[in-house]
């Protein structure tokens, strides 16, 4: 007998579906924030003949959707169009060709500036409310960008479950009783950096958008917890005990670099900001590199022949600065950290090069001079194969 939720499949079962009618297709088209931007910037590289707003009509104008639907749809990118004036993103200028008032977006930001995330405004609303001149400034705005992300749930329930762990430890060390102990893991949840503040901002993003659900937001640490002990891809999926969902790890870190590349204004973008998207740019890099070099590529033609080499060779010195610098003072391991995060940040490969040349032990614990001479050696070897990996 067939076993249970068989679907058998012969001449017969072909025959129906040629002859029965076809499924009736409806249509689905919603206006985002996202697609609002794209029409303004095909206008602005003057790929249509319409200007502003006019373009969006004329796209809802000629889309499938039903007709009675249609006011609709025009009513809703209105309410999204004045969001994003209100938010600095869109502004009003005088066409050109006709003299009309049109829409643009504004000069301000980059060039593949996107929204195309549903709760992209709201990242760039919070990030110009942050004050950048905190220490903790870039962590924060890293907290919020990964806040607007769907959830990896196999990734936070493995967070969970290795917090959990480590509390367990730490109450059977203090004598805890085991009533107590089951108490006080009924609060353990995955990281939430920020909750309280990223909740507080958002119910006031609420307000002010009121079709945005107060359920949307979701805070979670996965990539912050990455950086602050910067690990590298394989050895944090080794300590959360992740062997079977790489490829879900991969393609979130990929979108959390999109977000901070992409959506986050240029003028949020602190130094340390570009630390940050350079360190998730290599850790996507060092696995899978392809969509996010095609990408850049589009970007910046022609800069770099061969970058999956040189992110290679790049991903190489970091774990050689990295176990070099473990040796060293804590200083020395941030500062080289940073050299090379922003050396890989602007492609700039002999720059992680040299984070890795200059980074040492520290004066008190000095080798000899014969291991000196052949640290020179090596540190020459490496300037000579980086010349090589980045003609």
């Amino acid at each position: 007998p067939p076993t249970k939720g068989f679907v058998p499949w012969n001449q017969e079962t072909f025959e129906r579906l040629v002859a029965s009618p076809p499924e009736a297709l409806t249509p689905h088209f919603p206006i985002s924030h996202g697609l609002i931007v794209s029409c303004l910037k095909s206008d602005a590289a003057g790929r249509s003949s319409d200007a502003g707003y006019r373009l969006i009509a004329e796209l809802i104008d000629h889309c499938h959707q039903d007709p009675r639907r249609k006011p609709r749809l025009l009513r809703d990118a209105a309410r999204l169009v004045r969001s994003l004036r209100g938010a600095g993103i869109v502004e009003v200028v005088k066409d050109e060709r006709d003299g009309r008032p049109t829409l643009r977006v504004s000069e301000d930001l980059q060039r593949d500036f996107s929204l195309h995330h549903s709760l992209s405004l709201y990242l760039v609303d919070a990030a110009a409310t942050l004050d950048r001149s905190r220490p903790d400034y870039a962590l924060d705005l890293l907290s919020v960008a990964e806040a607007i992300l769907e959830d990896p749930r196999p990734i936070l329930i493995a967070q969970e479950r290795k917090a959990k762990g480590e509390l367990i430890a730490k109450l059977k060390a203090e004598g805890v009783p085991y009533e107590e102990r089951m108490e006080k893991l009924e609060d353990v949840t995955w990281p939430r950096p920020n909750a309280e503040l990223i909740w507080a901002s958002f119910d006031l993003f609420v307000d002010r958008h009121p079709w945005v659900d107060r359920n949307d937001i979701r805070p979670k640490g996965i990539a912050r917890d990455i950086y602050e002990t910067s690990s590298s891809f394989v050895d944090w999926l080794k300590r959360m005990e992740l062997a079977r969902v790489e490829g879900l790890l991969l393609r979130y870190l990929g979108q959390l670099h999109d977000v901070l590349a992409r959506t986050v204004p240029a003028v949020c973008r602190t130094d340390e900001v570009q630390d940050i998207t350079g360190y998730l740019r290599a850790l996507v890099g060092s696995v899978d590199s392809s969509l996010v070099e095609a990408w850049e590529d589009l970007i910046h033609p022609g800069q770099d022949q061969q970058p999956t080499r040189c992110s290679q060779f790049a991903n190489t010195i970091w774990q050689r600065t990295r176990a070099r610098c473990a040796r060293g003072s804590a200083a020395s391991y941030s500062e080289s950290c940073a050299r090379w995060r922003r050396g890989v940040t602007a492609r700039r490969w002999m720059a992680c090069t040299r984070c890795h040349v200059r980074s040492g032990r520290p004066s008190a614990s000095r080798p000899s001079c014969r291991a000196s001479t052949r640290r020179t050696r090596r540190s020459s070897t490496i300037r000579a194969r980086a010349r090589r990996t980045s003609a």
